[in-house]
């Protein structure tokens, strides 16, 4: 009951007070300070990616995923058939967000600029280009 208490009592900072806040709602109030905070992190919904250890499948699916990406680029859905993890991950991170997409000029896939309206992507690829394009050497894929 005190920590109840102190919740509805308390004032809460972000870098300034956050007013109109439910501070009985701790966890709702977390919430929107991380939707703030992360406001330019992609929305991707895969059980295979969102999570702190990945299992043996979700790592082979990534690799295989990683390979196929560097050969068959060309490729509609990097030639994956069926529905294995790797295709998964595919579909939600790379064919749903428009980074690979089909380029009519060309006449095949590409993996290019997002040209949907969902900003975090776009802003995602700008700032990875960015930083390919600095200049600055050898560029580790963690720095990304």
């Amino acid at each position: 009951r005190a920590i109840s208490i102190s919740m509805v009592n308390a004032k809460w900072y972000h870098r300034r007070v956050i007013s109109g806040e439910n501070s009985n709602n701790v966890s709702q109030l977390c919430s929107n300070i991380a939707d703030r905070i992360y406001s330019h992190t992609p929305k991707i919904s895969s059980e295979l990616i969102n999570r702190d250890v990945l299992s043996s499948n979700s790592v082979k699916a990534r690799k295989t995923l990683l390979y196929k990406m560097l050969e068959s680029e060309a490729i509609e859905d990097l030639g994956i058939d069926g529905y294995p993890a790797e295709k998964g991950l595919y579909l939600t991170c790379l064919k749903v967000t428009e980074i690979h997409q089909f380029d009519h000029k060309k006449g095949f896939w590409v993996f290019s600029k997002p040209v949907s309206s969902d900003n975090a992507i776009s802003f995602l690829w700008e700032e990875a280009m960015n930083l390919i394009n600095s200049g600055e050497g050898k560029l580790n894929v963690s720095d990304i």
